[in-house]
């Protein structure tokens, strides 16, 4: 097994017994929800948080009933679009367990997102390094998506402190993040 499944299984068992992931969740949603950039973003990107990940749905939630413009990404054809949001309720679960816009809805005038559009992102994850080095799930979806992004758009993760490690193997493919928000601390390398 590599570094970066054997770091994969480790964080992600971690994580799932991670106690209390409600209140963390809240706590990081606050952090989040108190940056200036998060404040003054005209359209943020923002994963839709099930099973065991930190819990975005409120966020995305209050964005949108704030009048906040909000896409969220979805799995097509090995990569990920981006769809803007009306109201939570238009996410549906998706394969692996995911929340994402239906199909109809991403084919929907006007609400296809180029990754070049967002201001800030809400980046999801297995694992980060103080650095900004983030492990994801191994497919690329993020970096790929993240590559397509303007360099001024803030790459912000949320994670459980349990899921920030020492060092994250990192390859030139691998996109940094700007920032990592956790229950405790906001991390900027």
């Amino acid at each position: 097994m590599n570094e970066k499944a054997r770091l994969r299984r480790e964080v992600l068992a971690r994580r799932e017994a991670e106690p209390d992931r409600e209140g963390k969740s809240a706590r990081i949603r606050a952090r989040l929800e108190a940056l200036p950039e998060y404040g003054s973003a005209g359209l943020i990107a923002a994963f839709a948080g099930v099973g065991s990940e930190v819990d975005t749905l409120p966020a995305i939630a209050t964005a949108l009933d704030s009048g906040r413009r909000v896409a969220v990404p979805s799995v097509v054809a090995g990569r990920l679009v981006l769809t803007l949001l009306r109201d939570i309720a238009e996410l549906e679960p998706a394969p692996f367990g995911l929340l994402e816009p239906p199909a109809g809805l991403r084919d929907e005038p006007g609400r296809q997102v180029a990754p070049d559009e967002v201001d800030f992102f809400v980046v999801p994850g297995v694992a980060f390094d103080a650095e900004g080095g983030r492990l994801g799930h191994g497919k690329g979806y993020y970096d790929g998506l993240l590559r397509q992004a303007r360099p001024d758009a803030s790459r912000t993760a949320v994670a459980f402190e349990c899921q920030i490690l020492t060092s994250v193997p990192m390859t030139e493919r691998d996109v940094p993040m700007h920032r990592i928000i956790t229950e405790h601390r906001a991390i900027a390398p």
